[in-house]
């Protein structure tokens, strides 16, 4: 596990789009930021703590201050004594179908992506496609089109169908960022797509310690 920061800044470098975010340190900055952007998310980050969940240190759908001040003090008891970061105070989004976009480095051929519907479709019904990074927009289009659950991209009784222009744009910037950097592994679930945009909610990174170092290196 790494620090959530760095996972950040990567994906800014690549221009692959998150929700409006920051990790604070203290409730008083929560508060800050929240303010106006409600409603918001809570996470607390910590490397001590793989499932947020489980552990009682998410809170959704936090709907004005004195819900935040209640939900922030809930979620430090239940982080107990873990090392934390910080918690990612985290602006919601429109709701919409939810995938996965994922990498790991071959042996033989190298960075590869993963692509597929969230939930049961990829964990139980093997729902996904892949490709040998970097790919094209095309080869992105195609891969929506490989999975047997590709209908519901295009909207399922009576939903708006996802915007497919965004979703490809965002796999061929993954491609690229898992070529440059030879990330070992990469999770990015949920990734939420509306018919305007895609948006990564949650990130997880192998490897950015040394990925962190060669981009600091590069940028002197």
């Amino acid at each position: 596990m790494v620090l959530y920061s760095d996972i950040i800044a990567l994906l800014v470098e690549y221009k692959i789009k998150m929700p409006e975010q920051k990790i604070v340190q203290n409730l008083k900055d929560a508060k800050h930021f929240a303010h106006n952007r409600y409603p918001v998310v809570l996470k607390v980050l910590s490397k001590d703590i793989v499932h947020k969940s489980d552990r009682g240190v998410v809170a959704l759908g936090v709907a004005d201050g004195k819900m935040l001040e209640r939900k922030y003090r809930q979620i430090m008891k239940n982080a107990g004594k873990a090392k934390l970061e910080g918690v990612l105070v985290q602006r919601m989004i429109d709701k919409g179908v939810e995938v996965i976009v994922g990498s790991k480095t071959d042996p033989q051929f190298g960075p590869t992506v993963l692509f597929g519907l969230g939930g049961i479709f990829v964990e139980i019904m093997k729902d996904y496609s892949l490709r040998i990074a970097p790919i094209k927009e095309k080869d992105g289009l195609e891969m929506m089109g490989e999975l047997k659950s590709h209908q519901i991209l295009d909207g399922a009784r009576g939903q708006k169908g996802i915007n497919k222009k965004a979703l490809s744009q965002l796999l061929v910037n993954v491609s690229k960022m898992v070529s440059h950097y030879e990330i070992p592994q990469l999770d990015l679930n949920p990734v939420v797509c509306t018919p305007k945009s895609c948006t990564v909610v949650d990130a997880r990174i192998l490897g950015v310690e040394e990925i962190k170092h060669r981009r600091n290196k590069n940028n002197h």
